[in-house]
């Protein structure tokens, strides 16, 4: 393939990874920003609201591993398709469930469709790119995610008691269906795991096992500590996304003012994402590590130790750049740690395991705030957190990635 078409290619694939992204992202809150009308309507206890939206999350965990791991196998493309197909339409029978099993099994598959993308965007993004530039494009996919979850949390708003809650599963079904067919006709399978299988096939038919794979080539410390800071930092961004208006009500804010903070940090992710991916790409790793941990500890002192609603917009802005960037950084490392004809594997590994944090955060906090802690307590736990984080991510700057990446 000529350069021009290559370069035509790989920004195709960006740009439809980007608006997948977007709709991952708003059915990422979608339950969320639905969940105080669907429980009036539905008769749910808070604790049963929880389990609803904990059951996406364990959805994910799973749905992470098939994903990448399909992805390896099937290829990148047939993979997404089925995983955005998948969570459409069960984003749109989620319109019509009428009791609280039924919610809870329609949001775990949805679940199962969101993290059977995500894995695959990430490679996608990471394969299309140059190796000079991998951070920077990941994080500009990766910005989808806080995107299209500031988008809707926006379009709600705005529309305030207007607007039934089905309509948010409407846009979280409909989007993604209707770029089902926009991806089978347009997307390109990755040009580097195409030509990676080609090479490999011949020598070594039979796909690599999943031990080989995670620890296998010098990979089992890389592996263990991203799973575990990858944790540590989900533990934070959830305990953020899902507590932060709750929190901003118990320092004393208004509803709106809360949602205003919580748009503020899923806007601040999006920069995030694509400043610290800039500072990789340009070789300073380690710094973009520390400065990206640094700015999240800063952050969650401010919100725990003032109240102004102006400083709270502030502090969270700087504390969603900073732990989407957190998270960014992770990524982009771990596309360098695995093998092409692995990446999905290793990426959807890291995901599923990640996420045990994410799961975690929501009770944890819950936990706390039931036991008579308030916001400020809540946070203080989440810095822990940021501590252990950062320094598993600078002790996996000792491991270098293996120099061979076209095989297991």
């Amino acid at each position: 393939m000529k350069r021009t078409e290559r370069s035509a290619s790989s920004s195709l694939a960006f740009f439809l990874c980007l608006v997948t992204a977007i709709f991952e992202g708003a059915d990422n809150v979608s339950l969320g920003l639905a969940a105080p009308r669907v429980a009036k309507e539905l008769g749910l206890h808070p604790s049963q609201m929880g389990l609803a939206l904990s059951a996406s999350l364990i959805g994910l965990m799973l749905g992470s591993f098939l994903g990448g791991r399909l992805a390896d196998r099937m290829g990148r493309k047939r993979v997404l398709i089925m995983s955005m197909a998948t969570l459409g339409v069960f984003s749109l029978a989620t319109t019509v469930a009428r009791e609280f099993g039924a919610l809870l099994l329609l949001r775990f598959i949805v679940g199962l469709g969101i993290g059977g993308a995500f894995p695959i965007l990430i490679a996608m993004a990471s394969e299309a790119s140059s190796h000079g530039r991998r951070a920077a494009a990941i994080g500009l996919v990766y910005s989808g995610n806080p995107l299209g979850a500031a988008l809707l949390s926006l379009l709600v708003s705005l529309l305030g008691a207007t607007v039934n809650w089905r309509a948010i599963f409407y846009v979280g079904g409909f989007g993604p269906l209707l770029l089902v067919p926009v991806l089978m006709a347009f997307l390109p399978e990755s040009m580097a795991f195409r030509e990676a299988r080609s090479k490999v096939a011949a020598r070594s038919p039979a796909a690599p096992s999943i031990g080989s794979v995670l620890f296998g080539g010098g990979r089992s410390a890389p592996t263990v500590l991203l799973w575990v800071s990858c944790a540590f930092t989900l533990f934070v961004v959830y305990l953020l996304l899902n507590w932060i208006p709750s929190l901003m009500l118990g320092k004393g804010l208004s509803g709106p003012q809360g949602s205003m903070v919580s748009m503020t940090l899923n806007m601040g992710g999006a920069a995030g994402v694509l400043i610290f991916g800039t500072i990789v790409d340009r070789g300073f790793q380690k710094r973009a590590i520390i400065g990206c941990y640094l700015v999240l500890l800063l952050s969650l002192a401010g919100l725990a130790a003032f109240g102004a609603y102006a400083l709270m917009l502030i502090f969270a802005g700087f504390a969603g750049l900073a732990m989407l960037g957190s998270q960014l950084v992770l990524y982009s490392l771990a596309a360098d740690y695995y093998p092409t004809l692995c990446r999905g594997t290793g990426l959807g590994a890291m995901v599923s395991v990640g996420r045990i944090g994410a799961v975690m955060a929501p009770f944890a906090a819950g936990i706390l705030l039931s036991a008579g802690y308030d916001a400020k307590a809540v946070l203080s736990t989440a810095v822990v957190c940021v501590f252990v984080a950062a320094a598993l991510a600078v002790v996996l700057l000792a491991h270098p990635p293996p120099a061979a990446l076209d095989g297991p």
